[in-house]
């Protein structure tokens, strides 16, 4: 099972099959979109859904009626760009960080922090009030190098 990005050329399609097929001998190949498996995994019975994928590089977006595409659209914020969105804003925020933060610091808090609410309406009156951002609220320690006290001393 092979999983490809809508709109792959078909070049590139073609490459992967013939390296696979001719030079590892592999005897078949089920390609596929992981919305489509994902949405056939997860609710087989339904036949109209608007799909969201969310991926590394681009979010797709697919409209299913009646059990076919009828649309899907991609768009170009994926889950980098926005760990170097979170990145920037903190070191903007936080200008006085000894080290700047990391790509692979800012995706960890990202994957930590972020969530998507599946009611937006009701996620938006629970965090209304102090006592629902206190529970969602968390407090993150940025690792400061240790400092020698001799050198404080002088």
């Amino acid at each position: 099972v092979i999983t490809e990005p809508p709109g792959n050329p078909k070049y590139c399609h073609d490459e992967l099959v013939e390296l696979l097929m001719e030079g590892y001998s592999v005897p078949r190949l089920t390609f596929g979109q992981d919305w489509q498996f994902a949405l056939v995994a997860v609710a087989p019975q339904v036949r109209d859904s608007l799909v969201i994928s969310l991926g590394h590089s681009a979010i797709h977006v697919a409209a299913v009626l009646d059990g076919e595409v009828k649309a899907i659209r991609r768009i170009g914020f994926g889950g980098e760009r926005a760990a170097l969105f979170l990145q920037k804003m903190l070191a903007a925020k936080y200008p006085q960080l000894p080290s700047k933060l990391t790509l692979f610091q800012a995706q960890c808090l990202l994957q930590k922090a972020c969530r998507v609410a599946v009611d937006y309406d009701e996620t938006i009156s629970k965090l209304s009030s102090a006592e629902g951002i206190s529970k969602h609220d968390f407090v993150v320690q940025f690792p400061y190098p240790k400092v020698d006290k001799r050198l404080l001393q002088e």
